[in-house]
């Protein structure tokens, strides 16, 4: 989990926590697998959570695992994802799209890219505002 202290998304995360829920591992019904953000009330006490990105479970089973949150000094957010061996970058703004992969890369592992859409392959979803692919994507 991170306080969130950058600028590029809006005003209202500022100071806010971001949390990267891994998800249960021995429940029946499976809960976590999300991001959330958590806003907080000025004398620091929680004012609400809400779902930043979700869809890593699907059909009770995982799809990803988000494991950590990192600000970039961009503002934009990195989070780990242990499930697929990624690392998505998370921004606010005008979509993007990370750009092909050769297809050198390609055939050594499915690099999962987010879009406004979702996960490509992965059926992963996320507010219509965050784009997000590999880091080290050309963009």
């Amino acid at each position: 989990m991170r306080f969130y202290t950058g600028s590029m998304f809006p005003r209202v995360y500022k100071n806010a926590i971001i949390i990267a829920r891994r998800g249960s591992w021995n429940r029946s019904k499976k809960v976590g697998g999300d991001v959330v953000v958590v806003k907080l009330n000025k004398d620091g006490t929680m004012k609400s959570m809400e779902p930043l990105i979700t869809g890593f479970i699907e059909n009770n089973n995982y799809i990803g695992r988000p494991v950590d949150v990192m600000q970039m000094k961009d503002g934009s957010l990195l989070v780990s994802d242990d499930y697929n061996g990624a690392v998505y970058r998370v921004t606010y703004g005008k979509q993007k799209v990370a750009a092909p992969l050769r297809p050198s890369l390609r055939a050594k592992r499915s690099n999962p890219v987010l879009t406004k859409t979702g996960l490509l392959r992965r059926g992963v979803y996320h507010r219509g505002w965050l784009t997000a692919g590999p880091v080290g994507s050309s963009r």
